[in-house]
């Protein structure tokens, strides 16, 4: 197939008035913009310890980061973020920006791919820690005769031990003996 050159134009701003002043919105976050938005989303989340002041703050930095990197709006202001939530400013920007549900469906997966990656670390560190101590407990025991002749009175004594308790408890249905046949079935 032959191949033809196109050119491709960006999309214009998008102009809004709000009290009078002319507000520019680009109407796509590029790639470039995503990266930085979630690196900074992905910060405040996981900054601290307190899961819900954490979440807050990532929230208010993607709404600082989109209209910082997204508009014309100076960000100078000590609370924009009251002033873009309850003006309902914010909602018209995120409305303008036609790949903001995508992006956001984004976020919400590198948040999860985040979570599932820190999760996978503890259970990591809490493997090594109990192989850590396995592995201890491996160089502590004693592999001489006198050991080994040991541990193996104490794992019969173990066994005579288990015989017993089971005596207790009687064959009926509550214990079943494995290796020794089937469980006995109620005759009528």
């Amino acid at each position: 197939m032959d191949k033809i050159r196109i050119e491709l134009n960006e999309l214009p701003l998008i102009a809004k008035i709000y009290n009078g002043m002319t507000l520019n919105i680009s109407p796509y976050i590029s790639i470039e913009n995503k990266l930085q938005i979630i690196e900074t989303y992905l910060d405040a989340l996981f900054a601290g310890n307190n899961v819900s002041q954490n979440y807050i703050a990532a929230e208010y930095s993607l709404m600082l980061s989109v209209v910082d990197l997204c508009t014309n709006i100076e960000i100078s202001d000590t609370d924009i973020i009251q002033k873009l939530i309850f003006t309902g400013l914010w909602d018209e920007i995120r409305l303008s920006i036609k790949n903001y549900n995508e992006f956001r469906r984004e976020l919400d997966d590198v948040v999860k791919m985040k979570y599932n990656e820190m999760s996978i670390l503890s259970n990591l560190n809490t493997l090594i820690l109990k192989i850590s101590g396995v592995v201890d407990n491996i160089s502590k025991i004693d592999l001489s005769e006198n050991g080994i002749k040991q541990l193996a009175e104490s794992y019969q004594e173990l066994t005579k031990n288990v015989g017993n308790l089971q005596n207790t408890f009687g064959e009926g249905d509550h214990v079943e003996k494995r290796g020794r046949g089937k469980p006995k079935k109620d005759v009528q």
